[in-house]
Order: structure tokens, then C-alpha cells, then sequence
């Protein structure tokens, strides 16, 4: 059994992180690959991660941020297996609000 292998992205979007992983990025990973994006949708080429997943490599991920936001209804994402999407505010909850409103 392959070890399991975890890639979670944690940057803001600048110039430098635009586009981080496309193709080539996405064909040198491991199969056993899980990749989260927690931050913007522009990070990685979206096209590229649909063309891996669908190619079978992969076993799951999960995507926060998408590079067209909102995401409409109908999106290959969304019917994808093993594929996690929630929207770009997933983290909040009556916890963290209240976290955010008592710090400078």
C-alpha cells in the first residue's frame, strides 16, 4: 500500500503563487496524491486539476477556492467523486466570528 500524501495550500494570490500548479505540476505528483486549496482558486489552473482528476490518478482533493467565484450549479467539480467543494467562507462559524471581532 502507498502512503498517502498530502499537498495543502495556505498562500495569498500574488503574482508569484498565480498559477502555481498546472500540468506539468499536477503529472509529477504522486498517484496517491490529496491536494487542499484553502486559498484562492487562481493558484492552480483549473482545467489542468479537472483533466487529473479525471484521468483517475487522483483519489480525492478538496477545493475552497475556485477561479470563478461563485460557482454555478452546474460544474464538473461538484459532480466529480471524491471531490470536496465548499465555498470560500467554509471556515466560518459563530466560533471564529467572534475570534475575529475581539482581535485588533
Amino acid at each position: 500500500m502507498l502512503a498517502q500524501r498530502l499537498i495543502s495550500l495556505h498562500c495569498p494570490l500574488t503574482h508569484e503563487t498565480s498559477r502555481m500548479f498546472t500540468a506539468p505540476e499536477l503529472a509529477a505528483m504522486n498517484d496517491s496524491v490529496f491536494l487542499i486549496n484553502t486559498c484562492r482558486g487562481e493558484s492552480s489552473n483549473e482545467g489542468d486539476l479537472i483533466a487529473a482528476l479525471a484521468s483517475g490518478r487522483w483519489r480525492a482533493r478538496d477545493e475552497r477556492g475556485r477561479e470563478n467565484e461563485p460557482i454555478g450549479a452546474v460544474h464538473v467539480l461538484l459532480s466529480t467523486p471524491d471531490v470536496i467543494v465548499t465555498p470560500h467562507l467554509g471556515g466560518y462559524s459563530v466560533v471564529s466570528l467572534r475570534g475575529m471581532g475581539r482581535k485588533p
